[in-house]
């Protein structure tokens, strides 16, 4: 595994700056259940980090409704 604290910081910003809806409205389906909320990016657990009613939440599995 890589340990991203110690990877080169223009590296993980280039990752950011890559993620498709950053800062955007989505909604993710988990089990049937629809979650709205703004991406706001990627968590080092690889979970999705999704604002929702000015919490942070983490997403672990689901889709993103298109």
């Amino acid at each position: 595994f890589i340990n991203l604290n110690s990877v080169n910081s223009n590296l993980i910003e280039d990752f950011k700056n890559s993620l498709m809806f950053l800062n955007k409205k989505i909604i993710i389906n988990n089990n049937n259940e629809n979650i709205t909320g703004i991406f706001k990016g990627i968590n080092s657990d690889g979970s999705l980090i999704l604002s929702k009613d000015d919490k942070l939440i983490s997403i672990y599995s689901g889709s993103i409704v298109l």
